[in-house]
């Protein structure tokens, strides 16, 4: 199959034809797909879809709540961590201003047929951190409409505001941390049943919408729970403290609350070497399309636990080598 031309339209009511030698389809990880199942002869299956493949195994990361550890040592120097916290507080006490993430060694993944898996926490403070915050605003001397409120702060919780001012005189962590909250973001199974489809709805310009149908395989949450507890073995290990997962339910498809889907959308025009595992080659080219490329994160085979743009950016640019190539 040949790609002769595309035929565009704009909500201004503009029509036009283009016509190129090389045609690279780059509208983010649902378009591509919906545009795909949208073309070819009418009442078909869209282009470049001979085995059906394309849709198929769309992937978000699967993001949820994993539980808490209780730390061991409450004024432990957590300074090379986020400086996020769980109370909602206006407080940066951390040198750094990147956010770190804890996962699995490559050889854990491997050993255990583990994915990926991206673990952040936020810092519960104990009791009396608002006592150091009004601390922090009198000897800033703030505002009238604050500086009265700080000071009173301070004189009820005499014993927080002595003991941070303390510490904090001679360079020791000065806020005692209570637990970490902890958050996963897990690398989801490719599901060939989660996909994209045209639904019955029309848009402006007359093309059907699309539906997303996004499916999570049951093994997700059997791999999301063995994580849980190789963590919750190393904390102990470690001395950190003691974990409690909310991940133990033993309900494979179970998840606890607050689970999603993140913005990251890949893998519903997947690469594969087969025809019958995917829609792209290793070279971003259509299996059954001599002429057509196809840009973005819809290629992606797996979805990893980080943010997509790199590997997007790094796709690209190997795509523009090879049509460079091409259209020599």
């Amino acid at each position: 199959t040949v790609v002769q031309d595309v035929q565009a339209a704009s909500l201004g009511g503009a029509r036009f034809t283009v016509q190129a030698k090389a045609y690279v389809l780059a509208c983010g990880g649902v378009e591509n797909a919906r545009l795909l199942l949208l073309s070819g002869p009418p009442g078909g299956e869209g282009l470049g879809n001979g085995t059906g493949q394309v849709g198929r195994r769309f992937m978000v990361h699967i993001e949820t709540p994993g539980g808490e550890i209780a730390v061991a040592k409450p004024f432990k120097d957590f300074s090379f961590y986020t400086n996020v916290t769980s109370n909602g507080l206006n407080y940066a006490p951390f040198r750094h201003r990147f956010v770190t993430y804890a996962g699995l060694s490559e050889a854990t993944m491997r050993n255990l047929g583990l994915p990926n898996i991206k673990l952040m926490w936020q810092f519960h403070y104990r009791p009396g951190m608002q006592t150091i915050q009004a601390l922090r605003g009198a000897i800033a001397w703030r505002s009238n409409g604050h500086r009265f409120a700080d000071i009173r702060a301070v004189m009820s919780d005499l014993g927080s505001a002595s003991s941070y001012a303390w510490r904090w005189t001679f360079g020791r962590p000065a806020l005692p941390v209570e637990s970490l909250d902890l958050g996963f973001t897990f690398e989801p199974t490719p599901n060939p049943d989660s996909r994209i489809r045209l639904g019955d709805e029309t848009d402006a310009l007359g093309q059907r919408r699309v539906v997303v149908d996004w499916r999570i395989d049951p093994v997700d949450r059997v791999h999301a729970r063995t994580i849980a507890r190789l963590l919750a073995a190393e904390v102990g290990r470690t001395g950190l403290g003691r974990m409690r997962s909310l991940l133990e339910d033993q309900d494979d498809e179970q998840w606890p609350d607050g689970m999603i889907g993140d913005q990251h959308h890949m893998g519903a025009t997947r690469m594969s070497k087969d025809p019958v595992d995917g829609v792209v080659d290793q070279d971003c080219r259509m299996h059954e399309v001599e002429n057509l490329w196809i840009a973005g994160s819809s290629v992606f085979p797996r979805a990893g636990a980080a943010n997509p743009t790199l590997t997007i950016t790094a796709l690209a640019l190997r795509l523009a080598d090879r049509l460079q190539m091409v259209l020599a």
